[in-house]
């Protein structure tokens, strides 16, 4: 009997007996093998979309704007020094530019430049907008607060007042709740944003550190970077649930985007355990390339990229199918990674090259790499279009 190849071809079907050996999983000459097959057969492709990625260049300390339609960085916005995060604000066309030196740029489009400045405080490390974007929350990890901003002033309207040393914080799909991460005392803080006051204090494992809220709202999963673990807290009870075992510190969490799932990593050990969010245990562990430090998911939660820094690749993961697809060297350290809203494209901010990096996903493949800025660390690229 025959069955058709990767590019409809008509091959031959083994027999049992003659079946060639199965490859490891992320095996090098695996991901050889998946790039090439992929790669034989290339269907003429519509040119992209008018997309904007907007890049945090933390040493220049500016905001590159690149077209994906021309391929070519068509702005470079200044900031306050030490940025660290860009985010799209929900229902508006501004883009949030956080600086550690205490300052939010707000970037207005089509304008392309900074439209009004919010100051923080000193040492702000982490931002979140609430679904509806008419808030957004600052985390000044040396106060141990979080400035709460009213987005349509743009000005501070209060502060939630923590503990020294929260370097992670989560908010809930409602907005009502924040999750925070108390790593010198091993604990999640879990804070009511109307009252600012916190209503409860869960121990958990050694050195909480990244958090994932699921889309009900009802579990929060925290990496304990301290030990080999990821414990789960019932946020509406606020008791730990679990400490589910993962075996090596994770550093990096991916929670699909149905929720089901959640994509645990541990940099040192480059390995991924996957987790059943409703069940609390771990479905499957795999190796993965040298020190992931990164993940995104499409929309429909097929499909999950791996940024892996030493040997500087993405991987284009099958998630149903536990499967690699391809791998793409880029050649730079990768620190950051946004896909665009059709799905066609992905960026890659290029840490030693100051470059993004352009690669198309299906099928997968490097495109270009464009000059952005020195040490981008972040990219995101809004469903806004550019008019052509």
């Amino acid at each position: 009997m025959t069955a058709k190849g990767p590019c409809g071809s008509r091959r031959a079907r083994q027999s049992p007996a003659g079946q060639a050996k199965r490859l490891p999983f992320w095996s090098p000459l695996r991901l050889v093998v998946a790039a090439a097959a992929l790669s034989s057969c290339r269907p003429a492709l519509p040119p992209p979309n008018p997309y904007l990625a907007f890049v945090a260049c933390n040493q220049s300390s500016t905001v590159a704007v690149v077209d994906l339609a021309q391929l070519r960085t068509i702005a470079s916005i200044p900031v306050a020094p030490g940025l660290l995060q860009v985010a799209a604000r929900p229902g508006a066309h501004q883009i949030y530019a956080l600086s550690g030196s205490g300052a939010i740029a707000v970037i207005g489009f089509p304008a392309l430049r900074v439209v009004r400045t919010i100051t923080i405080g000193p040492s702000a490390t982490r931002m979140a907008f609430s679904r509806d974007g008419k808030k957004a929350y600052v985390l000044d990890s040396e106060d141990g607060r979080v400035a709460i901003l009213d987005a349509s002033s743009a000005a501070v309207t209060g502060t939630i007042e923590l503990r020294k040393g929260i370097s992670n914080f989560a908010l809930a799909p409602n907005g009502k709740t924040l999750v925070a991460s108390d790593a010198a005392d091993n604990r999640l803080l879990i804070v009511s944003t109307d009252s600012g006051k916190t209503m409860a204090s869960v121990e958990v494992g050694k050195k909480p550190g990244p958090l994932d809220i699921l889309p009900d709202g009802s579990k929060v999963f925290v990496a304990d970077t301290g030990e080999d673990k990821v414990s789960v807290v019932d946020i509406n009870s606020r008791q730990l649930l679990s400490n589910i075992e993962i075996g090596a510190p994770p550093s990096v969490m991916a929670l699909k985007p149905d929720g089901g799932e959640l994509f645990v990593f541990a940099d040192r050990a480059s390995t991924m355990s996957i987790v059943d969010t409703s069940a609390d245990n771990v479905e499957q562990s795999f190796p993965t390339g040298k020190d992931p430090v990164g993940a995104r998911f499409t929309p429909d939660s097929e499909r999950m990229y791996v940024l892996t820094s030493q040997d500087r690749l993405v991987t284009f993961f099958d998630v149903a199918n536990r499967s690699v697809l391809a791998a793409i060297p880029i050649g730079t350290v990768p620190d950051a990674l946004a896909l665009t809203p059709d799905g066609r494209f992905l960026a890659v901010g290029g840490r030693t090259s100051g470059t993004l990096v352009i690669l198309r996903t299906n099928p997968p493949g490097l495109i270009t790499e464009i000059p952005a800025g020195a040490r981008p660390v972040d990219v995101v690229i809004p469903g806004w279009l550019r008019p052509k």
